[in-house]
């Protein structure tokens, strides 16, 4: 099993993604799993990461994730009209 925290320092996000987005970053995430062909892993999210490790898991459709671990979670934001 393997453990994947998601740790995303706002310069490398920036060097990474044009525009960052929840999607984006959930979507890197995913293909880094698929690409490593991990069989089963532990997924973990602090604070806004929270919100990449959920979305990370919903795009997981072979439901390889063993645990999700959500530290200190941000709390959701209203959408801006």
């Amino acid at each position: 099993m393997s453990l994947i925290p998601l740790i995303f320092p706002y310069l490398e996000i920036k060097a990474t993604f044009e525009k960052p987005s929840i999607e984006k970053m959930a979507g890197f995430v995913h293909n880094y799993i698929s690409e490593n062909k991990l069989k089963s892993y532990v997924l973990i999210g602090h604070s806004m990461s929270r919100k990449i490790a959920l979305f990370t898991a919903f795009l997981d459709k072979n439901k390889l994730i063993d645990q999700l671990v959500l530290v200190a979670p941000s709390p959701p934001r209203k959408k801006r009209s």
